[in-house]
């Protein structure tokens, strides 16, 4: 099983334990490009699938779980399948 895979079931199956890092490097796999805005705010942005945008977690590293349902949701929209 790709590292990928690893983390798309990780989002499926346990959406409160993700950390920042990893939700970065698997919508960067996707195709997604990081955006920086100001302050928190960071933006994904896909050729076909457009605009994620986020609030990286601080002051710890696990992603917010309403993030989390967001990103889920956006990705099933697109026909990723989770």
């Amino acid at each position: 099983m790709s590292k990928n895979q690893k983390l798309l079931d990780k989002l499926r199956s346990n959406p409160s334990n993700i950390r920042w890092t990893e939700l970065e490097k698997l919508l960067i796999s996707l195709g997604y490009v990081l955006k920086q805005g100001k302050g928190s705010r960071v933006k994904f942005l896909h050729p076909d699938y457009g605009l994620i945008s986020l609030h990286t977690p601080h002051p710890g590293p696990i992603v917010d779980t309403g993030a989390i349902k967001d990103v889920i949701t956006k990705l099933q929209e697109n026909g990723i399948e989770l």
